[in-house]
């Protein structure tokens, strides 16, 4: 007999099959009628993908993060507002297949969860922030309100469907080869340029802005070298924290351990500096979270061996960019200190806000837009500080409410780790860094609203909630096997498990 919502193993082979089917179908057809190997492979890619996000919560998960991650290539190859919202359309099917698996007696226990009501109240504030009176572009609203709110159900989705231990690790599996792959190729293209892409398409000639001569900051698969370096340093970050975990010498931790440094490795191809102030300061919370010595040891070994790549591959990017005179603390402070005393000077003058139509969130979608979008010259401030544009756009109830949600999700992330034992604190520990390596990144942009980042912040805070729950399904499983087999799995995990009565 199977439990009430355990999946057929039959039904689930049976899936797959077809999912598999459809996209070879589907990548065949566009072959037949447009002779075109890169279109089908896009087309056969996309089916899979969309099947199998229909199919299955967990893989829509999977889906938009894989969109997330190639999504500067996605819109320089078919710029339109599809591919621009392609990322929201996969989430949206992750949404309303966790809402059906809800109603069909799964239970969704994030909504009793302590981050519900600040966010729930974070989202109707910004949506009514829509219908302020500074606004003047209804576009432009939809797209500020997108910017604040878009990945906060990332949480709850994550919450409800990352479930057991073995959804965590193939999770963070899945990020880790996703990453590694993609750093390969900003590593790549950071030393051959991007002349390869604009042969696919004129749309990349948007990247001319990041080439300066010999130095390149990568963007990689991604939209932005920003966003590149945001996705590169969580990566790296999660990466070191869950394979020193790990247990020694597996598979999974043999492949986390690879993709750290390449990982690492990237982000300094992308030639960003904030996600490198985040990483660092995420590490040694790591560090002081584990409080073990042989985990310090590891972990410089893993940055000696990151930097040394990083040194091998672009070493020139890392002296233009990470230069003494560009990171140094009095340029640290200007850059996130000055767009937060702006904010203030916002907040004096509009205590209720300005409205979310300032134009964030829009990007290249305002080329695609039959109608012109702009914003009062008086409220077109740009402040790269998420805190001060809070200020800015949402007022003080919208900064308090905003500042509150941050605090109610990490607090959550912080008793997750607070209350696991052994390895399971080690893995919390490194969720915990990584959420904050990313909310660090909130002092010099939207590093929430950008994709994956934003995505990995809130699926980081709801893994580091649940961990406590995998050691209770553990000890569970523990009860019903021989001692033999508890004493060598709490050898292997360093926790203690309780033998029922």
């Amino acid at each position: 007999m199977l439990r009430k919502n355990q999946p057929d193993p039959q039904l689930t082979a049976l899936l797959t099959v077809g999912t598999v089917c459809s996209a070879i179908a589907v990548g065949v057809g566009v072959m037949m009628t447009q002779n075109n190997a890169l279109l089908a492979l896009v087309a056969a890619i996309a089916t899979l993908g969309t099947v199998a996000a229909i199919a299955s919560t967990e893989a829509a998960i999977y889906a938009v993060i894989a969109v997330a991650c190639f999504d500067g290539i996605i819109k320089g190859f078919h710029p339109s507002m599809f591919s621009m919202l392609l990322k929201d359309i996969f989430l949206a099917i992750a949404l309303a297949h966790w809402i059906w698996d809800g109603m069909n007696g799964s239970p969704r226990i994030s909504l009793s969860h302590r981050v519900a009501a600040p966010a729930v109240m974070f989202i109707l504030y910004c949506t009514a922030q829509m219908f302020n009176s500074e606004n003047v572009s209804w576009a432009l609203a939809l797209a500020g309100l997108r910017s604040w709110c878009v990945w906060i159900p990332v949480f709850f989705i994550t919450y409800d469907t990352i479930r057991t231990r073995k959804q965590f690790e193939r999770l963070i599996l899945f990020i880790a080869v996703i990453s590694a792959v993609t750093g390969v190729y900003g590593i790549v293209q950071h030393r051959i340029g991007f002349q390869h892409l604009y042969k696919i398409s004129s749309s990349f000639a948007f990247y001319t802005a990041f080439a300066h001569g010999a130095n390149v900051r990568a963007p990689g698969t991604y939209v932005h070298p920003g966003t590149a370096g945001s996705a590169m340093s969580f990566a790296a970050t999660v990466c070191i924290g869950v394979a020193l975990a790990a247990r020694a010498f597996s598979l999974r931790q043999v492949l986390l351990l690879l993709a750290a440094p390449i990982c690492l490795a990237a982000m300094a191809a992308t030639g960003s500096r904030a996600p490198l102030v985040g990483a660092a300061i995420g590490l040694m919370a790591f560090i002081l979270m584990t409080r073990r010595a042989h985990l310090v040891v590891g972990l410089i070994i893993l940055l000696l061996i990151g930097g040394w790549q990083a040194e091998k591959y672009v070493g020139r990017m890392m002296s233009a960019r990470y230069s003494q005179s560009r990171l140094n603390m009095t340029v640290i402070w200007q850059r996130a200190i000055g767009p937060f005393t702006r904010g203030f000077e916002m907040l004096s003058l509009y205590p209720l806000g300005t409205g979310v139509a300032s134009g964030t969130g829009a990007g290249r979608a305002v080329f695609l837009m039959d109608e012109p979008m702009h914003v009062k010259s008086e409220t077109a401030v740009l402040i790269e500080n998420e805190v001060g544009r809070a200020m800015k756009e949402l007022g003080l109830p919208g900064t308090a409410l905003f500042l509150w949600l941050l605090w109610r999700v990490f607090t959550s992330a912080f008793a997750g780790w607070a209350h696991s034992t052994g390895r399971d604190a080690w893995l919390a520990s490194g969720l915990v860094a990584s959420a904050l390596n990313l909310a660090l990144q909130l002092m010099v942009g939207s590093s929430l609203y950008l994709a994956p980042g934003g995505i990995y912040f809130w699926m980081a805070c709801a893994l580091a909630s649940r961990i406590p729950d995998y050691a209770a399904q553990d000890a569970m499983a523990l009860a019903k096997r021989e001692p033999e087999q508890v004493q060598e799995w709490e050898r292997l995990t360093g926790a203690q498990a309780t033998q029922a009565p």
